[in-house]
C-alpha cells in the first residue's frame, strides 16, 4: 500500500518557500498512478492454466497463437517508432 501525500496547491504556499518536480518526478507520479491501476494477477489461475496446458487438457490453436504473437509484434515496433 502507497502512502498518499498532499502537497498544498503553488497559492497556498506563501514566503519563500517552493516545491519545483522534475519531469522524472512527474512521470514517476504518472507511473505510479497507471500501476495501481493494473488488474491484481492470480498467480494460483496462472499456474493452473499452465499445467492444463501442458498436460494437453487446454487444447491450444497454435495457428491463432502465432498470428496473435505477430500482431502483437506488429504493435510494439508501431509503438516503437
Amino acid at each position: 500500500m502507497t502512502a498518499t501525500r498532499q502537497v498544498p496547491a503553488p497559492s497556498a504556499i506563501t514566503g519563500t518557500d517552493r516545491l519545483e518536480l522534475s519531469d522524472q518526478a512527474r512521470l514517476l507520479g504518472i507511473l505510479e498512478d497507471e500501476v495501481e491501476q493494473l488488474p491484481v494477477i492470480d498467480m494460483a489461475k496462472v499456474e493452473s492454466l499452465r499445467e492444463a496446458i501442458q498436460s494437453g487438457k487446454m487444447p491450444i490453436d497454435r495457428e491463432l497463437l502465432a498470428k496473435k504473437i505477430q500482431q502483437f509484434e506488429s504493435f510494439l515496433q508501431d509503438i516503437d517508432s
